[in-house]
């Protein structure tokens, strides 16, 4: 009877990741079904950041400037959110390229949720449902790993830091999201967010090795942010002016951001979340009401509020942030 619990159990760690990867892989699918030239609502910004891959791919490893661009502008003003996907852009025409782009995006944000839900003892069948939810929020694409990749990054740091699986299999999570994602956009926050959980670690768990194993990856994770945006990075010290130089941000009402950010998200991340903690909220709270709970129970809403906790710890930075 064990051997078959046991059976059982080795058989639901492969079927159930391998059923939520389906599911998400359908939105690539039905572009290879349909093929190039057809007709599809795409929730993208397919205006900018597309030109931004199949330009920087045209003249990869070729000068410093696009000729099509502005009468010749620097590499640098079109730099692409996933640095990495311009190699997919050079070899693949846009149409594959989008959709490979598109199917990988949806493949780490998958394995990543779930796997970092794993990591947090959440069972498999919640994992597996909030993996494949994850994936259908419409985040943009084109950036990459950005938004959806965060899970990944995540599962590669906490692993690390308790020492689960192996070195290299964590710097890989954090490498590719690296290779996959914005410095501009979001880049430069994991890494001010890596050496500020080192310098905690290093002062208030001084001799466990979490501080010495959060400050490799923070600088594995600088060192390829600083080597694949580096032409961004030395115009910026040469003086170079960019197309982008007059823009000005325009600070907004901190109440409104606030509630906007809470309820919708951003701008590119709209993300449901005001559905999201609304039934978070009315399901804790019936779950309080009609039973009684244990321990377990216990550990497990206040591990669900401290989410909630989080959540709005950083909505509030992020209002603050676009109030000026």
């Amino acid at each position: 009877m064990a051997e078959v619990k046991k059976i059982d159990k080795r058989i639901g760690s492969i079927l159930i990741p391998v059923l939520g990867l389906a599911a998400v892989s359908l939105p690539a699918l039905l572009y290879c079904i349909l093929g190039k030239g057809s007709w599809a609502e795409v929730q993208d910004q397919l205006d900018g950041e597309l030109l931004t891959y199949i330009m920087r791919a045209k003249y990869l490893f070729q000068g410093d400037t696009i000729p099509e661009f502005m009468n010749g502008m620097g590499k640098s003003s079109l730099t692409p959110p996933a640095p990495l996907a311009v190699l997919l852009f050079r070899i693949l025409e846009p149409f594959p390229a989008y959709v490979i782009l598109l199917w990988t995006n949806l493949v780490a944000g998958f394995l990543g949720m779930y796997f970092f839900l794993r990591q947090m003892e959440v069972r498999r069948i919640h994992a597996l449902i909030c993996g494949v939810l994850y994936c259908y929020m419409p985040f943009y694409p084109v950036y990459g790993l950005s938004q959806l990749g965060i899970p990944l990054l995540l599962l590669g740091y906490f692993r690390l830091l308790n020492r689960k699986g192996t070195v290299a299999e964590n710097l890989l999570c954090i490498l590719w999201y690296g290779a996959l994602s914005s410095l501009a956009l979001v880049g430069y926050v994991w890494v001010c967010l890596g050496f500020l959980i080192t310098v905690l670690e290093l002062i208030f768990r001084r001799g466990s090795g979490r501080g010495i194993r959060s400050f490799v990856a923070s600088v594995f994770l600088t060192l390829e942010y600083l080597l694949l945006n580096g032409t961004l990075l030395l115009e910026m010290g040469s003086g170079f002016v960019s197309h982008r130089t007059e823009i000005r941000a325009q600070a907004g009402d901190f109440v409104s951001s606030f509630w906007s950010l809470l309820l919708d998200g951003g701008s590119y991340s709209k993300v449901y979340s005001g559905a999201i903690l609304f039934s978070a909220g009315f399901i804790l709270s019936l779950y309080r009401l009609l039973r009684e709970s244990g321990a377990e129970e216990g550990k497990l809403l206040r591990r669900q509020w401290e989410i909630l906790g989080v959540i709005l710890f950083f909505t509030l930075l992020a209002a603050f942030y676009e109030s000026g």
